[in-house]
């Protein structure tokens, strides 16, 4: 589920049956190009922000998009120490019979986590995502479950994996979904170097890997993800960028041609650098205040502001910011560390975009009258208690 709408262009007169979380009077349709493919979705990953949807929410074949979710279960696997980018894979008789795409793996050939991997993001090997999908999850029908729940747990609504490869009609998914599962595979840095490798060879240099993502050769902080093509599923792409603070991925699928999608995921990454801005919510000193308290074993609480996540607005409008605040002038204990105590409400435009919490940085017990007789004795004494 995305977290939050967008204050960015109303843009929802191009696409009438599938308006836009957006907000913004003064649209500019001009803004986003067009695009050739059967659907897209730009998506900014660090707010968790779509910025520009088109038939996002049909479900499509995946092709060998379906191989991403692979490849970042591994990748989760090996950041919670469960497997290894050097661990040793012996390659399964059912990896061996796999088509299409592949590395021409032998029946018990030996090979590297690291390998398959590369093998799978380069080259979109079969054969590789087999073996790596038994390697992990013992089966391919047991690490189609793992795939689906991890899906579910993404918010991927409308994805259902049938294998793991994505050579089943009935592995499907829509470009918001995609856009998800790509954002989350972008806060894997350690996938930046496989993600944006053109050529490179395996199995001790029998194999070679060409990746038809030509973007990584020559837009300005691109990270890769996929590219790829299929009867079924047509000419898609999954490209993901940094710059000015911000990840855009664009995923566009059922492209007529190779060469339409890398221009569209050009066009659009192009479109959401230049048009977004990332606006990070800061809580100002004068709202830190400590806060008195009364009936308590201390007279006031210090406060802290809760981490709050950037929302994404419209380039040029970070001065028409305004901030609403609400702070509480005293608190009754008792008072426990982490109750909220104010909210600092951000708003663009007369909605809210962004709002921090405000909370209680230590916990003030209720007086009692032990404590208050101790008081009152060490005021007479003047000492400090």
């Amino acid at each position: 589920m995305f977290r939050r709408a967008m204050v960015l262009l109303s843009v929802a007169a191009l696409f009438a049956s599938e308006p836009l979380p957006v907000t913004a009077e003064n649209a500019a349709e001009e803004v986003f190009p067009e695009v050739s493919a059967a659907a897209c979705c730009l998506f900014e990953a660090g707010s968790e922000t779509p910025v520009f949807l088109r038939n996002a929410d049909v479900p499509r074949p995946m092709g060998h998009m379906a191989k991403l979710m692979t490849v970042l279960i591994c990748a989760e696997a090996c950041s919670e120490g469960k497997a290894s980018m050097s661990d040793t894979v012996t390659v399964s008789a059912n990896a061996n019979s796999k088509q299409g795409a592949q590395i021409w793996l032998d029946a018990g050939e030996e090979i590297t986590v690291s390998e398959l991997m590369k093998s799978i993001i380069v080259g979109n090997a079969g054969d590789a995502c087999c073996a790596l999908s038994e390697y992990l999850s013992s089966s391919e029908e047991q690490h189609t479950k793992r795939m689906n729940a991890r899906a579910e747990k993404l918010g991927m609504e409308n994805t259902r994996f049938a294998e793991p490869l994505g050579e089943s009609e009935d592995t499907v998914s829509t470009a918001r979904d995609i856009a998800l599962l790509t954002a989350e595979l972008s806060r894997h840095h350690e996938l930046d170097e496989l993600f944006t490798t053109r050529i490179d060879r395996v199995r001790d240099g029998k194999t070679e890997l060409v990746s038809t993502n030509r973007l990584i050769l020559s837009y300005k902080g691109i990270r890769g993800t996929k590219a790829c093509g299929g009867i079924k599923a047509g000419e898609c792409i999954a490209a993901c960028a940094d710059r000015n603070g911000m990840t855009m991925c664009a995923v566009l699928l059922g492209e007529p041609d190779a060469d339409s999608k890398l221009h569209d995921a050009r066009e659009l990454l192009d479109c959401g650098f230049e048009s977004c801005r990332l606006f990070v919510p800061e809580a100002d000193g004068k709202y830190l205040k400590d806060i008195t308290v009364t009936g308590g074993c201390a007279d006031k609480t210090a406060v802290r502001a809760e981490k709050t996540p950037p929302a994404l607005i419209m380039a040029g409008t970070a001065g028409d910011i305004e901030l609403r605040a609400e702070l509480a002038k005293t608190l009754k204990a008792p008072v426990k560390r982490g109750q909220t105590v104010g909210t600092l409400e951000y708003r663009l435009g007369g909605e809210k975009i962004a709002a921090v919490k405000i909370v209680a940085a230590s916990d003030v017990e209720r007086m009692n009258i032990g404590f208050a007789l101790k008081r009152t004795l060490f005021n007479l004494l003047d000492i400090t208690y």
